[in-house]
């Protein structure tokens, strides 16, 4: 499960940062077990800039990444991984 936290909003532009994390299983050591930002450009944007990606291997995770932003009203993803600049479809 992915937990999202606005950390930055231009009221102006409309544009959000957001800080999503992931909660582990275990209740031991650090309850985050991955995290990576997510910006929304303006207020009308429904694409999702992705950072910090790289972290992320199952595809699992991005099974969950996927649920959280399309609860987030977001309709693509955009990512870079291994290199490349990849579009995930999120509804």
């Amino acid at each position: 499960m992915y937990h999202a936290q606005c950390v930055s909003f231009n009221w102006f532009t409309g544009r959000k940062v957001w800080l999503f994390r992931e909660l582990q299983g275990s209740s031991f050591g650090d309850p985050w077990q991955s995290s990576l930002v997510v910006i929304q450009a303006h207020y009308l944007c429904r694409d999702a800039e992705l950072l910090l990606v790289e972290g992320l291997s199952e595809t699992s995770q991005f099974r969950k990444l996927r649920e959280r932003l399309k609860r987030l009203g977001f309709r693509v993803a955009h990512a870079s991984r291994h290199g490349r600049i990849k579009c995930y479809p999120v509804a």
